[in-house]
């Protein structure tokens, strides 16, 4: 879908009848707008930079830490803890214990745990890789966008997912019942061995085209897509006059001086693109994206109450 030049606002999301303070762009009563499709923030990257779907983040990252993944289909094992009470459960991710002793221990208990079947487990720097040779009807949620919630209904779905979940399950079991997580236990410490299995895939034989010259984002997915894809992934702010890049501009949209702070960069950005630029949103309340086309011409203005993203005024389209 993308020619030119994408902005994709990932933080901005919601309505502000739902979530009050929230700052939504007027610019989608200024033009032609669509709804596309899209489950979440992967299924959104996957198709900005090529790959025709699902994002396969588990396989990139691999690939960044050197972990060769041709052949195989990825997924990453992402270290967690629950937080709560009454009844709640709220994920978190964990700041300890990855490249430790305990760590490395575990791992190899989690080694011996899956010998015999058709998976391999290879250990990052800061979560493991389950790699196999199947390729499961499997799709999860990425855990960033879980964190601080209670995860109720984003358990792993799929014809495979029961088979794979039962995997996880078994492995955290077998690393909590170990002699290190019973220490940890008893001297009051979190536990290391709950995972959240996230990004799954497989990456295709050649990489994908893409347009982008530059990708500006600190998603740790997208900097290792730019790695893999050979493309220069930035900071958050593009400098002024850049051309056919994608500016994945994640924070959230919550006091009028971040939507102030973002209408600053974006005409400083803007101020010699003679190009049609694409704002897309982040994901809305009743699932999708949307997209908008901003010309050079359009002043920035902010939140008309008929005319907004998620309003039901966009007509559906697709990523072609």
């Amino acid at each position: 879908m993308a020619t030119g030049s994408t902005v994709w606002l990932g933080g901005l999301q919601a309505l502000p009848n739902e979530e009050p303070g929230k700052f939504l762009s007027r610019i989608w009563g200024r033009s032609r707008h669509l709804w596309l499709p899209a489950e979440d923030d992967l299924d959104v990257a996957g198709r900005l930079l090529g790959f025709g779907g699902r994002l396969p983040a588990a396989a990139l990252l691999a690939e960044s830490e050197g972990i060769r993944t041709r052949g195989y289909w990825v997924w990453a094992l992402e270290p967690v803890i629950f937080q709560g009470g009454a009844g709640r459960a709220i994920l978190a991710p964990v700041s300890s214990c990855p490249g430790t002793e305990a760590e490395l221990a575990l791992f190899h208990v989690a080694q011996q745990e899956l010998e015999g079947g058709p998976w391999q487990l290879a250990r990052g720097r800061e979560r493991w890789y389950l790699l196999s040779t199947e390729h499961p009807d499997l799709r999860t949620a990425p855990p960033v966008s879980l964190y601080g919630r209670e995860p109720l209904g984003r358990e792993p779905r799929g014809l495979d997912a029961s088979r794979y979940s039962a995997l996880a399950n078994r492995l955290q079991m077998a690393l909590l019942a170990h002699s290190i997580n019973q220490a940890r236990e008893r001297e009051g410490l979190d536990p290391w061995g709950l995972f959240w299995p996230w990004g799954e895939g497989r990456l295709p034989e050649t990489p994908p085209a893409t347009p982008w010259q530059t990708i500006h984002s600190r998603r740790r997915e997208l900097l290792a897509a730019g790695l893999w894809l050979n493309i220069p992934v930035l900071g958050d702010r593009p400098a002024a006059g850049a051309e056919r890049l994608l500016w994945d501009y994640a924070s959230p949209w919550h006091l009028p001086d971040t939507a102030a702070n973002f209408a600053t960069w974006f005409r400083h950005w803007t101020g010699r693109q003679t190009e049609e630029i694409r704002l897309l949103t982040g994901l809305l309340p009743q699932g999708g994206v949307e997209c908008a086309l901003w010309r050079p011409h359009y002043a920035w203005r902010f939140w008309c109450a008929s005319l907004r993203p998620g309003s039901r005024n966009a007509r559906p389209g697709n990523w072609a």
